[in-house]
């Protein structure tokens, strides 16, 4: 069980530069279950899930042209609901405060867009599976690839993603399908979007400090932005300087997580230099005012070239999961001090080697945890569910 931590613990956790080790994890893994991929390489399961008022979690994948989702009830039974052809590809399911749900990914049909270029494409469902609209948005020979999704308290959709490849975005969708407004800043990828109580809009990403593009002299930051309900930029804050230190590269992996009185964002490392995954609190105003350095069981920093964090939240814990060479490791860290259980179960045996992606979504029970292999082809059909509890 967590250890107990005494209030002079409790008042420095999550302060900065904080290493706070981990109590002794007793868990169980409740079930894992494969998902299966047809034979043309299509069959993958995008790593996104949400879970609707009545417990069940809604997952969305791909099979052949045809966008799918299927629902889990608590049990590990995967339950097809209802597939939506698509030209393209949907990477987000996200649930609204009315338990209704928001497809959103790209689609190279709506405006004509060709070759590289994209249009972003959103879909408003309700919770029994019924479309009520579906759009397109860009114009002729634009790119816009929406990257993540999260709901206003209002019912309206907030996106970010890549624009262009040059630069991210976020904008904002009414509920009723009118785009509303958009911003662009950073740099062109890896952007994460939550929104808090307050209607506060918080992106992280990247940005530079070179205007010259010299190698020599070039950084990049893990960045948060935030922005009011109306889009007007409120704050621009450096988390994690000097995470990137060459032109194009993309080692530092986002996650982010926002709950009612703060923004949790994680930092992945996913280069050739080993280094501790962090965790900062960034409280409303875009001020960062705390960090947590994950260790493992004996103390050593928790990082290196196979973990891309993925984080959701409950009232009282904060998850993060991460998949290591041979394991999935996910860690229950309790709000309020910043102690953490570590649970773990064995990465499935279809995985074989390489790096895996993750996607959290709390469950009545503790956590639900939709990995799947990345770098190589999907056929297969290795891809995983588990359920984690503390």
């Amino acid at each position: 069980m967590r250890n107990p931590l005494t209030f002079l613990a409790l008042s420095t956790a999550f302060a900065l530069g904080a290493e706070i080790p981990p109590a002794a994890a007793e868990s169980e893994l409740l079930w894992s279950v494969p998902i299966p991929a047809d034979d043309s390489g299509q069959g993958f399961w995008v790593p996104d899930g949400t879970m609707l008022d009545d417990g069940r979690v809604v997952l969305l994948g791909r099979t052949g042209e045809k966008v799918s989702l299927m629902v889990e009830d608590q049990t590990g039974t995967l339950t097809p609901w209802f597939d939506i052809p698509l030209e393209g590809s949907l990477t987000n399911v996200t649930a609204d405060p009315a338990s209704g749900l928001w497809l959103t990914g790209y689609t190279r049909g709506g405006s004509d867009a060709e070759g590289i270029f994209r249009d972003a494409a959103i879909i408003r469902m309700n919770k029994s599976g019924v479309i009520a609209w579906g759009r397109v948005f860009g114009g002729e020979n634009e790119y816009w690839a929406i990257e993540d999704a999260a709901v206003l308290p209002s019912g309206d959709l907030v996106i970010s993603g890549n624009f262009f490849r040059s630069e991210s975005f976020v904008a904002r969708i009414s509920a009723s399908g009118e785009w509303l407004w958009d911003k662009r800043f950073g740099l062109a990828k890896g952007t994460r979007v939550g929104v808090n109580e307050n209607g506060d809009i918080f992106v992280v990403g990247f940005a530079s400090n070179a205007t010259d593009l010299n190698r020599t002299r070039y950084f990049e930051h893990g960045t948060v932005w935030v922005f009011s309900e109306d889009g007007d930029l409120r704050a621009e804050t450096a988390f994690r300087p000097n995470i990137n230190r060459a032109l194009e590269s993309y080692f530092g992996k986002l996650a982010i997580e926002v709950t009612e009185s703060e923004t949790f964002v994680a930092t992945g490392w996913n280069g050739p230099d080993l280094a501790p995954v962090t965790i900062g609190r960034i409280a409303p105003d875009g001020e960062a005012i705390g960090e947590l350095t994950l260790r493992d069981e004996v103390g050593n920093s928790m990082g290196g070239p196979s973990c891309e964090p993925s984080m959701t939240s409950t009232a009282e814990m904060l998850w993060l999961g991460c998949a290591t060479e041979g394991e999935i490791r996910v860690y229950a860290i309790d709000r309020s001090n910043g102690g953490y259980d570590i649970l773990t179960a064995p990465i499935p045996e279809c995985h074989q080697s390489g790096t895996a992606e993750l996607a959290l979504s709390p469950s009545p029970e503790g956590v639900l945890v939709l990995g799947r292999r990345t770098g190589y082809s999907a056929s297969g059909g290795c891809v995983w569910l588990m359920r984690f509890t503390p």
